[in-house]
């Protein structure tokens, strides 16, 4: 196998590896929502939460982590 296929196979897997866990997410995020009843969350708490993973995606995204 060539550099060339080796560095494109990496990002790929780096891109799949990505695209996965942002489904794993919001398949959480998703359960969380429709159970949220169950978890006896506020309107703050969800909203601090939604803060939250809103920085921590802008933190990752600055990190350039998939190049």
């Amino acid at each position: 196998m060539t550099e060339e296929n080796k560095t494109k196979l990496i990002k790929r897997l780096k891109s799949l590896s990505w695209r996965l866990g942002i489904m794993l997410s919001l398949s959480i995020l998703d359960f969380i929502t429709t159970n949220l009843g169950l978890f006896n969350l506020s309107i703050t708490t969800i909203a601090i939460a939604t803060i939250f993973i809103g920085e921590l995606t802008k933190w990752l995204n600055s990190k350039k982590l998939i190049k």
